[in-house]
């Protein structure tokens, strides 16, 4: 018996395999593309290539391999929980779920580990609703079960969920500001993603005030519109201001910097939940974030 199964719908007929699987949050393509090489995907109860063009009316199936014995050197710290959802605080420097790089301890990983009911209904990625960066810390929505998983899918993608980062830039940014700018992922470098001209990325908004001062630096309050991939990453960067730390983007300048991480921290969010409540959850910086902060000279 597949652990996920699919009907193909008339608007999904001619998608490819691989993107399909992505878009229904089973892995990155590249891990969907992994999947099918390894026969735990099939079409109509057989195997078929990433390229496979989807029909109306195929059944797709996907079962997960039994990962190998990784060790799980923390436990998330879940500040609130009910019986539909939880809110954790993610650490830095751990991704939330497997990469490129197999075989490393993630968040996906520590949740299943942690709440081993969670496979039941998504063992790709334990019920996480939205993604961080491996180095940005803080808080994530992991839902308890596929309606719920649905239902935050279907806030994220209405603009429902209020998030708020704090971010420590190089050199002194505006005041406040918005920035649109369309995003998409590099065509030399995969890591990286880059702004383009109107139609050709996704439309993304940013919205930023500064917090405090400093000689070097800006500490800001950033507010995301929308929820692209490296979204406040690229945005700050685009305007002369990159997060410090931070290893991909403004590079020349975090090259001074010692943090071993970017400065970026998910520290609010806020939603209407499943059960028509509304809750908003705050973290604070974590303690690394805190010290360097601590070192700098005040811009008086």
């Amino acid at each position: 018996m597949s652990a996920l199964s699919f009907k193909i719908l008339k608007k999904e007929e001619g998608e490819r395999l691989d993107i399909f699987l992505a878009s229904k949050k089973v892995g990155s393509r590249s891990k969907c593309q992994k999947l099918i090489k390894g026969s735990n995907v099939l079409v109509n109860g057989e195997a078929c290539k990433s390229g496979y063009e989807l029909e109306k009316g195929d059944v797709v199936g996907v079962t997960f391999p039994k990962p190998e014995k990784i060790q799980i050197t923390f436990v998330p710290k879940v500040i609130f929980e009910n019986k539909d959802f939880l809110i954790l605080e993610k650490p830095a420097g751990i991704s939330v779920q497997e990469g490129n790089a197999p075989k490393k301890e993630t968040i996906t990983l520590a949740l299943l580990l942690q709440f081993p009911n969670l496979e039941k209904f998504d063992p790709a990625s334990a019920g996480i609703c939205h993604r961080l960066d491996k180095d940005t810390s803080g808080l994530l929505i992991v839902a308890k079960n596929k309606k719920t998983k649905e239902y935050f899918g279907n806030l994220f993608k209405s603009r429902k969920i209020s998030k708020k980062y704090i971010a420590l830039v190089w050199g002194r940014a505006p005041q406040e500001g918005i920035i649109e700018a369309p995003l998409k992922r590099s065509k030399t470098d995969k890591r990286k993603i880059v702004l383009v001209p109107d139609g050709e990325g996704r439309m993304a908004v940013t919205h930023f005030r500064a917090k405090k001062v400093f000689k070097e630096f800006t500490l800001l309050e950033v507010v995301p519109k929308t929820g692209r991939m490296h979204q406040i990453r690229v945005h700050l960067w685009s305007i002369g201001h990159p997060v410090v730390g931070d290893k991909v983007y403004g590079r020349h300048l975090n090259k001074k910097s010692n943090l071993g991480r970017h400065f970026l921290h998910a520290s609010e969010l806020g939603f209407k939940g499943p059960d028509g409540k509304q809750y908003k959850f705050k973290s604070k910086l974590p303690k690394e974030l805190e010290r360097f902060l601590k070192k700098l000279t005040t811009d008086t």
